[in-house]
């Protein structure tokens, strides 16, 4: 079972390098698991790969290991429990989808007992529902984390999202922020928005509880906890 699911939005050294350094201090294991299955493009993944390595080991993980080494899902499967942190990398979100159901990783994913942090496409990998960056359409994730979610939140996407919101509601997470979620328990770092009804509520000052009932294309047992 999962310890912890941080939901972020942004490129990695430029907007969360404190962050990692927080998430490496929490990490009873000092080694890091990426599922960097977003592009197709070989120089694409050797290139973040390179960068991503570089990164993680100078923060201080032991180990840094990529998904897109291994060919069998046993072999991940086998050896992921033995990490600290799972990270699901953003990317191109079609592609991680794809690459998720063709490997049979959900279940990897759902039963790591560790910490989980996704990015952009791997934030809307775990969510029940996000809107797509494409179209701002709904579109369905895995569900581990029971909410519907808007990756790199801008300003000049607040009329339409607003209007979206009135048929369900969403968090929207801007670049450099972040979705904390433990124990059915949701709070926020930075700037997070919560869409709903038409209107933007800023969730600096709120709390949320994912209750049991949420169900179907409804937030219904999601609310909100007085601080």
């Amino acid at each position: 079972m999962v310890e912890k699911t941080y939901l972020i939005s942004g490129d990695q050294e430029r907007c969360y390098l404190e962050f990692d350094k927080k998430v490496f201090e929490e990490a009873t294991v000092k080694k890091i698991f990426l599922i960097n299955l977003t592009s197709r493009d070989e120089d694409i993944v050797a290139r973040k790969k390179g960068h991503l390595e570089t990164y993680f080991l100078n923060i201080g993980y032991e180990k840094v290991v990529f998904a897109s080494d291994f060919t069998s899902t046993d072999d991940i499967r086998s050896k992921i429990n033995s990490f600290g942190v799972l990270f699901v990398c953003g990317g191109d979100t079609d592609v991680l989808f794809d690459e998720v159901n063709r490997r049979e990783l959900a279940d990897v994913i759902k039963d790591f007992g560790g910490i989980v942090v996704a990015n952009s496409a791997g934030a809307y990998l775990l969510s029940r529902e996000y809107v797509r960056t494409k179209d701002l359409e709904f579109a369905e994730g895995l569900s581990f984390v029971d909410i519907a979610c808007k990756a790199h939140f801008v300003p000049e996407l607040e009329e339409e999202l607003r209007e979206k919101s009135r048929q369900k509601e969403f968090f929207a997470i801007s670049d450099g922020s972040v979705i904390v979620v433990e124990n059915d328990n949701l709070n926020t770092i930075g700037n997070v928005y919560l869409f709903k009804d038409g209107e933007r509520r800023n969730c600096a000052r709120m709390k949320f509880f994912i209750g049991q009932a949420v169900s179907g294309m409804d937030i219904e047992g999601l609310r909100e906890v007085d601080l």
